[in-house]
């Protein structure tokens, strides 16, 4: 998943989802849930990337 360049670590990600009948789903995930990984990183690196 591409992350912008201004993001930190406490932000969310949006997922759309597409249902085999055609339906859409929209939800929220705190960055730190979807890749706890990420947000690590964004902690330690992320200020210098902006």
């Amino acid at each position: 998943m591409p992350v912008r360049k201004d993001a930190g670590p406490d932000d969310t990600a949006w997922i759309t989802a597409e249902g085999w009948d055609g339906s859409f789903h929209q939800g929220t995930i705190a960055l730190e849930d979807a890749s706890p990984v990420t947000a690590h990183w964004l902690r330690r690196h992320g200020a210098s990337m902006r």
